[in-house]
């Protein structure tokens, strides 16, 4: 490849991920990790890759796939077409699923294979790294549990919110929870609560704490305490954010990790 064209190949990779495009080449190759992951989840309802060794930015995952395939192919990397260019894990998963049913068009077929190509690419560069190959028979089910997480798309618009934005991430098979939320406040009460529109499982139903902040009218951070309940009540789950210590002052962002005893 002429330097012209790797140039083109460069920019190319970087407006894939998102990113501007460069007027000057990279001065130097660096050393690009290689993609590792545990596994990867193949049914027609979701497509998971789980267990992702995490890089951090600038690095972003290029993820290729094809439809699925004769589970007798040996060789079916050619078929692949792109999914995206800027994937991230969450906590070492990525759910791909909605990507690849926009990009191939229909669902994988149980007891086909699926082919699979990955690398981690430099977003400041452009440079992509070694392409790792894969092949995963899709199955009709699958017992991997996903991890629960609320956001505001899990609140009930029919209910008054007193949070402006919540992100709740409840660990797999641990009890970790992490939290980070902008409570509201309501009525002359030190809480918040935000009411979701369907029920937490019953494992999920129980009590954690964690830090928050608040700032004051001077601009001064105001350290505070927090005791967050899930809870069940007229078949609706809410979370409740209690005010427990520091100088309450709203609004206040809770955050941080901590752990879950369970109700």
């Amino acid at each position: 490849m002429t330097a012209h064209n790797a140039f083109v190949r460069i920019n190319i990779n970087r407006s894939l991920a998102g990113e501007h495009l460069l007027t000057d080449a990279p001065s130097h190759i660096v050393l690009i990790p290689d993609v590792a992951y545990s596994s990867v989840v193949m049914t027609p309802q979701m497509i998971m890759f789980s267990g992702i060794k995490h890089e951090s930015a600038p690095y972003k995952l290029v993820v290729k796939m094809s439809a699925s395939q004769s589970a007798g192919i040996s060789n079916g990397w050619s078929k692949t077409v792109l999914l995206a260019s800027d994937i991230e894990d969450d906590w070492g998963e990525a759910d791909v699923t909605r990507l690849y049913l926009k990009a191939i068009g229909v669902e994988p077929v149980p007891g086909q294979k699926v082919f699979i190509k990955a690398y981690w690419m430099n977003t400041q560069t452009g440079i992509g790294g070694q392409v790792f190959k894969d092949s995963v028979l899709v199955t009709g089910e699958s017992i991997y549990q996903q991890r629960m997480r609320v956001t505001e798309a899990n609140l009930d618009p029919a209910q008054e919110q007193s949070v402006s934005a919540i992100d709740v991430d409840y660990s797999t098979n641990a009890p970790v929870v992490n939290f980070n939320a902008v409570c509201l406040g309501y009525s002359n009460v030190a809480a918040s609560k935000a009411y979701l529109e369907e029920n937490l499982p019953s494992e999920l139903l129980g009590i954690s704490y964690a830090l928050g902040r608040g700032m004051g009218e001077d601009g001064s951070i105001h350290p505070q305490s927090y005791e967050i309940q899930s809870t069940n009540f007229s078949r609706k789950t809410s979370i409740n954010f209690n005010h427990r210590g520091g100088a309450y002052i709203k609004p206040t962002e809770v955050f941080g990790p901590g752990i879950f005893y369970q109700q």
